[in-house]
């Protein structure tokens, strides 16, 4: 169908604008095409149940860049934009006429969701409470860093920031802070202390150590109630302690009752107790033998009767050499078993 210009019916209104003070209706029209660059001012309402209410797009209804569907038979959301002055920022708020409503961003197919900043800022994405008191999440761009927590106007400082004073500040698990995972507390009201964990190159092992405001802080390790502590229960590696061992009161180093247990795996590697200077085992060279006639009675030294003629005595004498000799070896034997003797 060819076109009909409205001046070539009416001539005097050529040269002019055309306007109106009644309604238009172009309800009846398959489309209506505006020239190019078309300014339209004023309130405009387009009132639509279309799953194509208003589309904008190359190929209109087919793929367009916008559009808008309000076909759904109660429709009573959508989307406001609202504009400000410079550096006031846009507001996308959602319209509704419940009370509370959600605001989805759906993608296509497995399509991402992107948000970019324009230049990159250490406060590019931040999320706040409803009255804008306080920050709850901020990412920098600039830094590759995420922020997480009431943290004021702060920049975040880490790749990954939380900020918190809670007893369940950080929790991992299945049932969130219900029997976690993992779970830090960081309830204490003047909390200053905590765990570095470092890695390192392959074979170089990970160093877990204390975190303080201070120059000396301990690290307590507890099982709960009358569990275990085990260390390198799995792993046929060693261990080593770098400084001194405290055991406190009536407390015990219980061993196994099949191998047992060795203290010192070579003679050169030195032990003493109560303060005495460490030594190498010490060399006895052989086991004493015992070759007194057996006699007397045995764990008793038998006192002499007469200490004037050798002869009265000469038994109970021999005797109590071969006693002597014989707990003597005893004695030998068993350091030489434990290992304190050569």
């Amino acid at each position: 169908m060819s076109s009909i210009l409205l001046e070539s019916i009416l001539p005097g209104l050529y040269g002019y604008t055309i306007a109106s003070n009644q309604a238009i209706d172009f309800s009846g029209a398959p489309s209506v095409a505006l020239p190019g660059a078309t300014t339209v001012g004023g309130a405009q309402t387009i009132t639509s149940a279309s799953a194509n209410a208003f589309s904008v797009g190359r190929q209109g209804t087919t793929n367009p860049a916008f559009n808008v569907d309000a076909s759904a038979a109660t429709s009573v959301t959508g989307l406001s934009v609202v504009s400000k002055a410079v550096a006031g920022g846009i507001n996308l708020q959602v319209i509704t006429s419940g009370t509370n409503e959600g605001l989805r961003i759906i993608s296509a197919g497995n399509g991402f969701v992107t948000i970019q900043p324009g230049t990159d800022s250490t406060g590019f994405f931040v999320l706040r409470k409803a009255d804008g008191s306080t920050n709850y999440f901020r990412t920098d761009t600039t830094n590759s860093r995420v922020e997480i927590g009431v943290f004021g106007s702060n920049a975040p400082s880490a790749t990954l920031d939380v900020w918190t004073t809670q007893a369940n500040g950080f929790s991992v698990g299945a049932n969130g802070v219900t029997n976690p995972v993992f779970l830090v507390d960081a309830s204490t009201a003047t909390v200053a202390t905590g765990i570095k964990i470092k890695g390192a190159a392959a074979a170089a092992g990970v160093a877990v150590t204390v975190i303080s405001s201070g120059t000396d802080e301990n690290l307590t390790l507890d099982a709960k109630g009358a569990g275990t502590i085990t260390i390198n229960g799995t792993a046929t590696g060693g261990i080593t302690l770098g400084q001194s061992v405290t055991i406190t009161e009536a407390k015990n180093i219980i061993l196994g009752t099949t191998t047992g247990t060795q203290i010192g795996t070579g003679t050169t590697q030195k032990l003493s107790f109560y303060g005495a200077t460490a030594v190498v085992q010490q060399t006895d060279g052989a086991a004493l033998t015992n070759s007194v006639t057996s006699g007397g009675t045995t764990n008793t030294i038998a006192n002499y009767t007469d200490l004037t003629v050798y002869a009265n005595d000469s038994a109970a004498i021999r005797n109590d050499i071969y006693q002597l000799a014989r707990k003597l070896k005893i004695v030998g034997d068993a350091l030489r078993t434990y290992g304190l003797l050569s």
